[in-house]
């Protein structure tokens, strides 16, 4: 399914452009391309991780009812 793109600028230190266009090199991406991949996957480990921290509350809880029984 194609997503609607909208183009951003943005200023990045040069070391960051550098492993941005290392990266992009290596996965035959152009550097707006790689950007793109790697702002995706860091919202999505973000998202695993928020995952994660609510599954560890839950099963603190469920420890809870299981000792109080």
């Amino acid at each position: 399914m194609k997503q609607d793109k909208k183009r951003i600028n943005t200023l990045m230190p040069v070391d960051i452009v550098r492993k941005l266009d290392a990266y992009a090199n290596e996965m035959g991406l152009s550097r707006g391309n790689a950007l793109s991949v790697i702002v995706k996957q860091y919202f999505d480990q973000q998202e695993g991780l928020k995952a994660m921290s609510s599954v560890e509350q839950l099963a603190e809880k469920l420890q809870e009812l299981a000792k109080n029984r």
